[in-house]
């Protein structure tokens, strides 16, 4: 039983015609007589001729030495190269060596257009009509040297795998190994024959150039003379799959999946995924922070998609807390540094910006808990730089807390921690995003601007541009109760009771105490004292009030 093909093996009492019939050892449509046992004529390249031979020769090979009896018993077929006289290096004797021939076996077939090189029936010189060379066609395992140069197809000096006088290399080489199927076909899974498939494992060298694909100095890892950083590559594997395709999930053919988080250089260029150096991810010729990169890891989603989990491919979710640089730039997303959070070439504080982390939610949208993604909520009380601009929320340089453009202390700036809710709104408890409640006793700036909401220079606690003591402004600490309602005990937002004259000796929150001559508008309602029937906002009506200005000393 042979081991290969699980037949059985020709031995004594088979007769080799069950292996090789004679009438089937020429190809009817070429033009030698039947019965001749001669190739197609010189130059000619049939495609009926290859694979007549192909099917003989691989017949001959399962049956080892009983096939060159069959050959002999069918009037010639006799291998040249085992016969006196045969040139180990010019198997067909024709004077030209092997390495410089382009038809090694002298078959008509020139060694490009030859599914075997170095085997088949002589149709010209000293041994035409018989055998001659090897049984194993160019994309057998077995095959090592398919051109008879003496040059292992995989050896660092073997730029011409077939001989067919093209470079493994060149633009005009489309079939490396040879084998009928060209390099980018979807059924060519083994471009330089060497019997790996270009997807295994052990596959290190996908063109057989002698450069591992993973090596610095290898740029074409599938030998289609275009570099792999270039525009015009789309395919760097050569697996008939576009490296931006949804289908592609291997871009450099090294059978590690580009989501799987031991996959450190997608592209193959030998330049890890998160390193200072590496500017195109996927290989696609597109500076990852281009404005027209918009898919990093070239996994064909896009990189706003909400279904775009791994901007930069690295096997960590974007708002997953150990994903410190989403678009893989190798800048950290807290970073000073660090401009463009999500790779997508605008600037995370340019008024255009609505999507700092690319996760698809609108930065000022209620769905958007972590802007940044960084994987800390907004308000956590760990989260202490909301739009990851590398700027403390609370320091007196950072002017947009949540990123989205406008100043915390624009007109148009409702909702300066970005979490959905007015700031002037009842629900909004935290207006700065801190972690700290307004009405906390430790929150001393409210609005997040660096000023302490009792400094003299702080002349709007809640950010909403509205002076505190302008008649506009009826809402000074931003709780969303009117400073001059029954159940706001507390203006200026400080955490302690208007009503307490002892404890709360600034009602407004404007750095002048109640009873100084200077303070002409107590509960700060824009409504100076003399005019105001209610100084101390505590709605009791001064006239049956024995601490109008709340001062905590009793009016005489």
């Amino acid at each position: 039983m042979n081991a290969r093909s699980g037949r059985p093996a020709i031995g004594p009492g088979r007769t080799t015609f069950g292996l090789l019939r004679p009438e089937r050892a020429v190809d009817q449509d070429s033009p030698v007589p039947s019965g001749a046992g001669n190739g197609p004529a010189k130059g000619t390249c049939m495609r009926s001729s290859k694979h007549l031979r192909r099917s003989v020769v691989r017949r001959l090979a399962i049956a080892g030495s009983a096939g060159a009896l069959a050959l002999a018993s069918l009037g010639g077929f006799v291998a040249a190269g085992n016969q006196a006289g045969a040139s180990p290096t010019d198997i067909d004797d024709d004077g030209i060596p092997d390495a410089l021939d382009p038809d090694v076996d002298s078959d008509g077939l020139l060694n490009g257009d030859d599914l075997n090189i170095d085997g088949g029936v002589a149709a010209s010189g000293p041994h035409t009509g018989s055998y001659i060379g090897d049984l194993l066609p160019n994309d057998d395992p077995l095959e090592l040297d398919m051109d008879r140069d003496t040059l292992a197809d995989d050896a660092v000096d073997e730029l011409d795998i077939d001989n067919d006088g093209l470079a493994d290399d060149a633009a005009a080489e489309l079939d490396i190994d040879a084998d009928g199927r060209a390099d980018d076909a979807a059924d060519e899974l083994d471009m330089d024959g060497d019997g790996l498939n270009d997807d295994a494992s052990g596959e290190l060298d996908i063109d057989g150039d002698a450069k591992n694909d993973t090596d610095s100095t290898e740029t074409d890892i599938d030998g289609d003379s275009k570099n792999d950083n270039s525009s015009t590559e789309l395919d760097i594997d050569g697996d008939s799959k576009n490296d931006d395709a949804s289908t592609e999930s291997d871009i450099d053919g090294d059978n590690k999946s580009d989501a799987s988080a031991n996959e450190l250089d997608m592209d193959g260029d030998n330049k890890a995924d998160t390193a200072s150096g590496e500017l195109d991810i996927d290989g696609d010729s597109k500076n990852d922070d281009a404005s027209t990169e918009t898919d990093i890891d070239g996994d064909g989603k896009a990189d706003t998609s909400s279904t775009e989990l791994d901007i930069d491919g690295d096997g960590a979710n974007d708002d997953a807390s150990t994903e410190s640089d989403i678009d893989g730039d190798a800048k950290n997303d807290n970073s000073s540094t660090e401009l463009d959070i999500d790779g997508d070439g605008v600037n995370d504080d340019d008024f255009t910006e609505l999507d700092i982390d690319g996760d698809g939610l609108n930065d000022d949208a209620s769905a958007e808990t972590d802007i940044d993604g960084d994987g800390k909520a907004d308000t956590a009380s760990t989260e202490l730089d909301i739009d990851g601009d590398g700027l403390n929320d609370d320091a007196s340089a950072e002017t947009d807390i949540d990123g989205d453009a406008l100043p915390d202390n624009a007109s148009n700036e409702k909702d300066i921690d970005g979490d959905g809710a007015n700031d002037n709104s009842s629900s909004e408890t935290d207006i700065d995003g801190d972690s700290k409640a307004d009405n906390a006793a430790n929150e001393l700036d409210i609005d997040g601007d660096d000023l302490a909401d009792d400094s003299a220079s702080e002349t709007d606690i809640d950010g909403d541009f509205l002076g505190d003591n302008a008649a506009l402004e009826l809402d000074i600490d931003g709780d969303g109760l009117v400073d001059d309602s029954a159940t706001e005990n507390d203006v200026d937002g400080d955490g302690l009771n208007d009503d307490d004259a002892v404890g709360e000796p600034d009602i407004d929150g404007d750095s002048l105490l109640d009873g100084a001559a200077e303070e002409l508008d107590t509960d700060g309602d824009g409504a100076a004292d003399l005019d105001d029937d209610d100084d101390d906002s505590d709605n009791i009506l001064d006239t049956s009030d024995f601490d109008a200005n709340g001062d905590g000393i009793l009016d005489t």
